[in-house]
């Protein structure tokens, strides 16, 4: 038997290298994201289930953005939201008695910094509340510790920002810590209303309507939410206009849509759908929702200090006469391209083809099953439908442009 090394040719010397070089650079890739805390997803890695604060609706493991218009009533809201969760009821009764944000009997430790409204408003409307819910008194509520208030009247700085910060890491550290002392303190729901009280300090005068000052902002509210692991919900405002044009979206830049996991969005109808004007439109969305869209109807509490919502069933608009039946689909495509318009705003400052427009549909109509339409309804909504209504122009016919109008 030879004892002579085994003889190999060029070609198989070059691959027996390219081998070897290939898993020193696996290795390098490996340690390269293991040094900065990065791992790869795993073969036999497991999904983690969804952790629910609410079913379906709002998760422990995420942002929760809630956008309205001014005075329309979103502190009274986000209070009763707040009250629900400490309590374990919930928030919004529904025509069957239930509850829209149903926290099913968990009492969650609820945190609510109030940036605008007086120690003395928030008191009465904590009574007021608590009253229209039974869900006892308001002392008993504060004194059990599931809800703590703290109202900065406007004149002081949310706890989470640095004083003496040089850069967005300082802040960023400074919420990461804070949010740390509420996780150990057993929080696990932070509200901060409203937002634009809550921003970092910008030397170079940006404000909510800059990509990259609202992409600094979300580095604290993320530090914020996972030093807490609790679920972080941010109050914020529609755009300036009329309140009255159907559903609205959140001011500012389009990334503060992009980040949060939850959306919820109230708007007050239509005049044309509201003559008494007491009722919204409610819209939730997000990555891991079911997705709802409900109408509510506003009240004033029992003593007048408050108002609150129901959901009712949607008005039922009076029946044309023969020859005038295009209203349905108009509002089966209005309704559409407001749900498109809250998860894409930026579609008003471009052109848009169908192809996009369908793309973007597809993204909002699994909330509702009359908006599930076929390809040339759909075509029909943006390019007929909604150009008659006044909600879009035609750019250019020939080359399928079409323009949302606000």
């Amino acid at each position: 038997m030879s004892t002579e090394p085994e003889q190999i040719g060029p070609e198989q010397r070059a691959e027996k290298l390219r081998k070897a070089g290939e898993e020193t650079a696996w290795d390098d890739f490996i340690r390269w994201h293991k040094e900065i805390g990065q791992s790869f997803i795993q073969a036999d890695e497991e999904p983690r289930p969804v952790e629910w604060m609410v079913d379906g609706f709002i998760t422990f493991d995420g942002i929760t953005l809630f956008s309205a218009k001014s005075k329309l009533g979103k502190s009274f809201v986000t209070y009763d939201l707040a009250i629900a969760g400490a309590t374990g009821t919930g928030s919004i009764k529904t025509p069957d008695g239930r509850w829209l944000f149903d926290f099913k009997g968990k009492a969650v430790k609820t945190f609510y910094l109030d940036t605008e409204n007086s120690r003395s408003n928030v008191i009465r409307r904590l009574e007021s509340l608590a009253n229209e819910k039974g869900a006892g008194s308001r002392k008993d509520l504060l004194s059990s510790g599931q809800l703590v208030v703290n109202c900065l009247e406007v004149q002081n700085a949310p706890p989470f920002l640095d004083p003496k910060r040089e850069t967005i890491e300082d802040d960023v550290r400074k919420a990461r810590e804070w949010g740390e002392v509420l996780g150990r303190a057993g929080f696990r729901f932070i509200i901060l209303d409203v937002l634009s009280h809550c921003y970092p300090d910008d030397k170079q005068g940006r404000d909510e309507n800059d990509r990259g000052f609202i992409a600094d902002f979300f580095k604290v509210a993320n530090a914020i939410r996972a030093g807490a692991n609790a679920c972080l919900l941010l109050v914020h405002h529609h755009r300036k206009g009329p309140s009255d044009q159907g559903n609205e979206s959140a001011s500012g830049s389009g990334q503060l849509l992009r980040t949060p996991t939850t959306l919820i969005s109230i708007s007050k109808l239509p005049e044309s759908r509201n003559p008494e004007g007491d009722l919204h439109e409610i819209l939730i969305e997000g990555r891991e929702t079911k997705g709802a869209r409900k109408i509510l109807k506003a009240r004033g509490t029992a003593d007048g200090v408050c108002r609150a919502f129901d959901q009712v069933e949607e008005p039922v608009k009076e029946k044309k006469p023969l020859g005038r039946q295009s209203g349905g689909k108009r509002r089966i495509a209005e309704a559409i391209l407001d749900a498109v318009l809250f998860k894409e705003p930026g579609l008003v400052s471009r052109p848009t083809r169908f192809s996009e427009w369908l793309q973007l549909v597809s993204r909002v109509n699994q909330a509702e099953e009359e908006w599930q339409k076929s390809p040339d309804t759909l075509r029909a909504y943006l390019t007929e439908e909604l150009v008659s209504a006044g909600r879009v122009k035609v750019v250019s016919k020939a080359q399928g442009l079409y323009q949302v109008v606000r």
